[in-house]
């Protein structure tokens, strides 16, 4: 038989209690609380309990089924203040240790929901059955606000550690729906599976209009790791799915210093089972100050993925963090992190959307905007921003889906990089602007040794880099794969590691580096492809294929554009004790003002290749060079201007070149309809322009061809 109390307020104060229990040893079912008010306060440890009686002893426990506990209220709850006992508020029902049965369900509809003070919505089990559901709705507002170091105030389901349990056991689901829900100063809603413990957390569904996390305020579904104060193993199981939707409505998540305010699914040290999704709708999501939304594994299964929709936006500012985690300690596989909204915005120092491992693969990061921004994430030593990053496994993929518009990073990363396994790849599908700017990084590294180089493909018509950003794929040391460096129109695999830039209508570097590198393994490719753009670079910009140390083996460059312009900066080929590759430019216009394309090679000769060129305009110094060091043959220069003009300033120190240190020099091959104010003395063969070194070990001479006569004009 149930207790049903119909009022208008009613009011459970100081150590009042309302109980059913079937005691240890009985076995039936318990009666139900129900409660059916306007209005209902508990205060100073007021109590509503339905259990099955748990015993020390083996088999000794209750049996049944205990009751409910339903609140049918008109008006509002409120749960506050703790009594002298120092017992919080709640509503509990539990099956204990030694027990047979399910925990009864909770329900409490209300206009409005406080809960204060430590004050607790409860169920639990600790024997053979499965905890109960706690079902929550208030039309109007939910408050959960902690204030009580010792107990938060909070809404849980909890599976225990229990001698006679034989198989998996589940906590309950917990259900909430209300106009706005707030979570605050360490108030949690956990639904968890306790150490020692076989099972499955249950789902935490929440259905409001808005949604606030402060303060330390949690939301969190986990496994419990191992316990040596109590020599409790790790549980095993599975965590639930996080599910919050709010329609059109404002997610909230803010920390306050080093207490973080977060919703995260966690499986820790020790367990065995895999962490659940994290879902949110929402209209805007705002994470900031220690704020975060995440998925880990620290145990032998793999971490949850991560799925935002905001159809505003999504921020990240000030220390805000979207991650998904594989630790040290964990064997299984980062999540995914997808993030579909209009405007995406990661802005301030340690703020980030990352997915990292440390052994095994970093997960993937999907993100689906119109506009993205990334902005100051990086100070000092942290670069955060944008990561898929695997310390000693493989990086994992980052991909801008058709629908970005606009990517710009100021002072930021995004990086799917790795130490000493392989990396990721970086995937820009469709984008009318991509700008780096003021030390920006579009990366994909393996910085140790042995270390492969992933990919980057970049699908955009305007992409800018300036003011020390970079665009790299760089390795250590040699690997059977490594990266290689593609911007071009057409999706041609040239080896392990590309980055591909297609549909280019403007590319501009303005002090800043696109860069295929090794130190002493095997770099990339780097090709640049703009047929019927513009590849501008100035200021000390830079395009660079480059192996720097003894054994480094550099690959090609190759650029295709309307118009190419180097003023002030270089596009180059080289290795320092290695082979490099080649360099090749096709181009309509060629105008270098003290630009340099330059194939550096201390092997068999790099060449320098200028193709369908009707225009190369030299001043300023500039110079088309392609040496080779001490006994290595010099590369070859050709330049293919047969429908064009080759013209040169006079007395500006223009110059084009095939030469060598010790060995033989490389020959130079000019076809055009006309070289303009150059002057012989300024094409240079063989050792070196004019008084040769060591010229007695020099090899068979270099040829030059001309098949046309320079002409000087006044």
């Amino acid at each position: 038989m149930g207790i049903s109390q119909l009022s208008s307020i009613l009011y459970i104060t100081v150590l009042s209690l309302l109980r059913r229990a079937i005691e240890a040893g009985a076995t039936g079912r318990g009666g139900d609380i129900i409660i059916e008010a306007e209005s209902l306060t508990l205060r100073n440890s007021g109590q509503l309990q339905a259990f099955l009686r748990g015993s020390e002893e083996p088999n000794s426990g209750a049996q049944g089924r205990p009751g409910t506990i339903t609140l049918r209220l008109s008006r509002d709850f409120t749960a506050r203040g703790v009594g002298e006992t120092g017992l919080s508020n709640s509503l509990f029902t539990s099956v204990g240790r030694n027990t047979v049965g399910d925990a009864g369900d909770i329900t409490v509809q209300a206009r409005s929901i406080r809960l204060r003070d430590g004050s607790r919505l409860v169920t639990e089990t600790d024997g053979q059955g499965n905890a109960g559901r706690v079902i929550v709705r208030a039309d109007r507002s939910i408050l959960l606000d902690g204030d009580n170091q010792d107990t938060p105030s909070g809404i849980a389901s909890s599976v225990f550690a229990a001698n006679n349990a034989t198989g998996s056991r589940r906590a309950g689901d917990i259900e909430i729906s209300t106009g706005n829900l707030s979570i605050s100063n360490d108030a949690i809603i956990f639904s968890n599976v306790e150490a020692g413990a076989v099972g499955r957390s249950g789902n935490i569904l929440i259905d409001a209009n808005s949604m606030a996390l402060t303060d330390g305020g949690q939301i969190q579904s986990l496994l419990r790791g191992t316990d040596p104060n109590s020599n409790l193993v790790g549980a095993r199981g599975a965590t639930g799915l996080v599910n919050i939707d709010l329609e059109q409505g404002t997610l909230t998540i803010s920390g306050v210093s080093d207490n973080a305010s977060a919703i995260f699914t966690e499986v820790q040290p020790g367990t065995s089972g895999n962490a659940g999704r994290v879902v949110v709708r929402a209209g805007a999501v705002n994470i900031e100050n220690v704020g975060i939304i995440s998925s880990s594994t620290s145990g032998t299964g793999d971490g949850g993925r991560l799925n935002l929709q905001a159809t505003r936006a999504i921020t990240v500012r000030e220390g805000g963090d979207i991650r998904t985690a594989a630790t040290e300690q964990s064997s299984g596989q980062a999540g995914a992190v997808e993030l579909d909204t209009r405007r995406l915005v990661i802005e301030g120092a340690g703020s980030s959307v990352s997915a990292t491992s440390q052994f095994t693969g970093g997960g993937n990061i999907i993100i689906n905007a119109e506009a993205v921004t990334v902005q100051d994430t990086i100070v000092g030593e942290s670069r955060d921003g944008i990561l898929a990053s695997s310390e000693l496994g493989r990086g994992g993929r980052i991909s801008f889906s058709p629908r970005l518009e606009t990517l710009r990073i100021n002072n930021g990363s995004v990086s799917a990089s790795t130490n000493t396994g392989e990396a990721g790849s970086l995937t820009i599908q469709d984008a009318d602007l991509v700008w780096l700017s003021n030390s920006a990084a579009l990366s994909v590294a393996a910085n140790g040794g042995g270390g492969g180089s992933g990919d980057i493909d970049v699908n955009a018509r305007t992409l800018r880099v300036e003011n020390g950003a970079q665009i790299s794929a760089s390795t250590v040391s040699r690997r059977s794969e490594l990266g290689n460096q593609t911007v071009r129109d057409s999706n041609t695999n040239r080896g392990s590691g590309n980055i591909t830039l297609r549909n280019l209508e403007s590319l501009e570097v303005d002090n800043g580096v696109i860069s295929a590198s090794t130190r002493s393994g095997q770099a990339g490719t780097l090709i640049v492809e703009a047929a019927a753009g513009s590849v501008e670079l100035r200021n000390r910009g830079r395009l660079r294929v480059a192996a720097s140390e003894a054994g480094g083996n550099a690959g090609d460059l190759e650029v295709t554009a309307n118009r190419f312009l180097a003023e002030n900066s270089t596009a180059s080929v080289s290795s320092a004790a290695g082979q490099a590759g080649n360099l090749t430019l096709d181009a309509n216009a060629v105008q270098l003002e003290n630009g340099r394309l330059t194939a550096r090679t201390a092997e068999t000769g790099a060449n320098i290749s200028l193709q369908n060129v009707e225009q190369l305009y030299m001043r300023s110094g500039s110079q088309i060079s392609a040496p080779a060091s001490e006994f290595a043959t010099g590369g070859n220069v050709t330049l293919d201007n047969a429908d064009g003009f080759t013209v040169a300033v006079p007395g500006e120190d223009n110059d084009i070149i095939a030469d060598a240190t010790l060995g033989q020099g490389g020959n130079i091959n000019i076809d055009t309809l006309g070289i303009y104010h150059f002057g012989l003395a300024a094409i240079s063969l063989s050792l070196t322009t004019s008084t040769p070194v060591h010229s007695s070990t020099a090899k068979a001479a270099s040829t030059l061809t001309l098949l046309t006569p320079i002409r000087a004009v006044d």
